[in-house]
């Protein structure tokens, strides 16, 4: 039985979940910018955008490794969301609070799962 991980997985699994939320991202700031929009969807729209991203990471990292989707998903979710703190104190003017960035983890890892265990389970 195998039981080395595999790391390029994971890391081609964020690169790509990266890609696509910067994707997202650019389409979303395109459509705010030429149509009126709600201040309450542009406040909401980088949180679900983060938990949808969150869900791919784990997605794709499960397609990739092929078992433990759950525990896939978790792993995959929690480097995505580092990554993503580490982006937003690097190109943001204020870091988050340490008890923000726990919760931003936190929340984060159900969504992870969800799209590992939907990803081991795809074809």
């Amino acid at each position: 039985m195998k039981t080395t991980i595999s790391f390029k997985s994971y890391i081609s699994a964020l690169l790509l979940s990266l890609a696509i939320t910067l994707l997202i991202l650019a389409v979303l700031s395109a459509l705010f910018t030429f149509f009126n929009v709600s201040e309450k969807i542009i406040n909401l729209s980088p949180t679900i955008l983060f938990f949808f991203s969150s869900f791919l990471s784990g997605f794709f990292a499960s397609r990739k490794t092929r078992r433990a989707g759950w525990l896939t998903g978790i792993i995959a979710s929690f480097f995505y969301s580092i990554i993503v703190l580490l982006l937003s104190i690097i190109f943001s003017s204020g870091a988050p609070t340490p008890t923000s960035a726990l919760k931003t983890v936190l929340y984060s890892l159900p969504f992870g799962i969800f799209g590992g265990i939907l990803g081991i389970n795809s074809k």
